[in-house]
């Protein structure tokens, strides 16, 4: 087999893989292989309706050792057959890992972050790569720390609306625990609110979808973290009509403001908040 084109054939590809684990799982890897035979392996596994396997998630995780663009590049490649072919059977990316590639581990960890957000943005108007684009940058990323929320925030202060909503779609897909950020939320919404009621919409929607169907985190049996007060204010509060303050509390918002033409809308949204101690956030602008 090692010596000929891989069939499309999910168990044909598990057994090839299994072979090309190296040490100590195989005397045989990757790097023994021809170009040829690298290349026409890749498009097998490109075509193959599944690689939820664990022999060939064990093998794209050794080869993200020495090769993680060409793993990114692999997952890009099912997810654009499926656009295009949206095949019955056909799961373009892996639920999970059962081994975790380890992309954080390379030096061009945020490099392979901005090419799939550069990938989202080339074709803008693809809700499905938009989708699954998102749940690739999830599985790259792994856990949402400084050098991935980095990666998100150097497209929040552009004008071209397509990052924006590109960055809208990496958000929905984050863990809920950086919706819990009330300075990330703000800085999201300001951004999106540049690009008019659409933009802002579009990043609200993100931002519930990550609360609700993002990573939960915790220990078992103590209470589950939640959101801010902030955090849910910026995402709940109305846009349409103004909602009267509790007298019991300093954070709320007056209904009855100083400024002329004051409305309870998307500009109120962005521009009044309060922290937990009741002081105001620093002004809009």
């Amino acid at each position: 087999m090692l010596t000929a084109l891989p069939a499309v054939e999910v168990a044909d590809l598990e057994e090839f893989a299994r072979a090309l684990a190296g040490p100590p799982f195989s005397p045989l890897g990757w790097s023994d292989l021809s170009e040829d035979q690298q290349g026409a392996f890749l498009m097998a596994l490109t075509a193959v309706p599944s690689i939820e396997g664990y022999d060939i998630g064990r093998f794209l995780a050794e080869l993200a050792r020495t090769e993680p663009f060409a793993v990114v590049e692999l997952l890009q490649s099912r997810v654009e057959l499926y656009s295009h072919e949206q095949s019955a059977g056909y799961s373009p990316l892996p639920f999970a890992w059962h081994v975790s590639p380890p992309f954080r581990d390379h030096d061009d960890f945020t490099a392979l972050l901005r090419q799939i957000r550069d990938w989202l943005a080339a074709d803008p108007n693809s809700a499905l790569r938009h989708y699954l684009g998102a749940k690739l940058f999830a599985l790259v990323a792994g856990s949402y720390d400084a050098r991935v929320v980095e990666t998100i925030d150097e497209w929040l202060d552009h004008s071209d609306p397509v990052r924006i909503k590109v960055t809208a779609a990496l958000v929905s897909k984050a863990p809920r625990t950086l919706i819990w950020d009330a300075e990330f939320v703000r800085r999201c919404l300001r951004a999106a609110d540049r690009h008019g009621d659409a933009g802002l919409n579009r990043m609200r929607n993100a931002l519930h979808s990550a609360v609700i169907t993002g990573m939960r985190s915790g220990t078992p049996g103590q209470p589950t973290l939640r959101m801010s007060k902030n955090t849910r204010r910026l995402l709940s509060s109305p846009t349409d009509a103004p909602r009267p303050a509790s007298r019991n509390s300093s954070t709320e918002i007056s209904p009855n403001p100083p400024c002329a033409g004051y409305r309870m809308n998307r500009t109120t949204l962005l521009q009044t908040a309060a922290t937990g101690n009741g002081r105001p956030l620093v002004p809009w602008g």
